[in-house]
């Protein structure tokens, strides 16, 4: 395993951890307010949450395939996911 791809899986699954925290908050919102707005956060964490777990089972079965350069851009994309769910996280649980 290239440690390149398994800190990209690690990252990913810390993604996965972030976004089931929010979709978990914007439920329980969406249940106290019956907002539009919340049930489109809803479907927005939750289609990234997939996209998330997706991701774990490709980097998973097809680390091999990756060149190097991919697996570089790859870390680098999951760092910046990362810290942008970090961002909304944050956000999200100020108040």
């Amino acid at each position: 395993m290239a440690m390149m791809m398994a800190g990209s899986i690690g990252i990913s699954w810390i993604s996965i951890i972030m976004l089931v925290i929010l979709l978990v908050v914007y439920i329980t919102n969406y249940k106290k307010y019956k907002s539009g707005f919340t049930i489109g956060l809803v479907l927005f964490a939750g289609l990234l949450l997939l996209q998330n777990i997706l991701q774990v089972y490709f980097y998973t079965t097809s680390m091999q395939a990756y060149p190097p350069i991919v697996e570089q851009s790859t870390f680098m994309f999951e760092v910046i996911e990362v810290i942008a769910y970090g961002v909304i996280l944050w956000v999200t649980l100020r108040h």
